[in-house]
């Protein structure tokens, strides 16, 4: 599972660099730049990388989509205040979720689907504990609760079509 999300994961990050921050640049180059050139970049320009891999990737690479939504939630959480709305990661958290939904959506493998639920089960936590930053427990159950009921319905789905499979032998 892990092993089998990882090496696709670096497959899809293998792409040569056109220029580390060039509009030629590739969604899998940018987010290995924002992920691996921390200490050069300040938060700001790290969130904007991360915002553009996001929106140059989630149409015909989803999974680096998703992978970079993850990182931004939790970079744009270490940077909320206590009292602060949380709207930055809750933007970044409905990408993920939509680069989630492509990516179940695409009809790939059980193994990977599964790969790709664990990568975003960051997403539920990082969205739960901003609107706790934030002073909104209710909130924070709910998003919580949401994210896990997104990843247990696919897994119920799963399960529905195994059923079917099964039933039809």
């Amino acid at each position: 599972g892990d092993e089998a999300a990882a090496a696709e994961l670096s497959l899809l990050l293998a792409e040569p660099d056109l220029h580390p921050l060039g509009e030629l640049a590739r969604p899998g180059s940018l987010l290995r730049v924002a992920m691996l050139d921390r200490r050069s970049r300040t938060p700001q320009d790290r969130l904007g990388l991360l915002n553009e891999v996001i929106e140059s990737s989630f149409e015909t690479k989803p999974a680096v989509a998703l992978a970079a939504a993850v990182q931004l939630a939790h970079d744009q959480l270490a940077l909320m205040e206590p009292g602060q709305e949380p709207t930055h990661v809750e933007a970044a958290v409905a990408a993920g979720w939509a680069a989630l939904g492509r990516l179940r959506d695409g009809n790939s493998s059980w193994r990977h689907a599964l790969a790709w639920q664990r990568e975003a089960r960051g997403l539920a936590s990082a969205h739960a504990q901003a609107c706790a930053l934030a002073g909104d427990a209710t909130g924070a159950v709910h998003a919580f609760e949401a994210g896990h009921a997104f990843l247990l319905g696919r897994r119920v789905e799963q399960d529905a079509d195994n059923l079917r499979v099964v039933g039809g032998a």
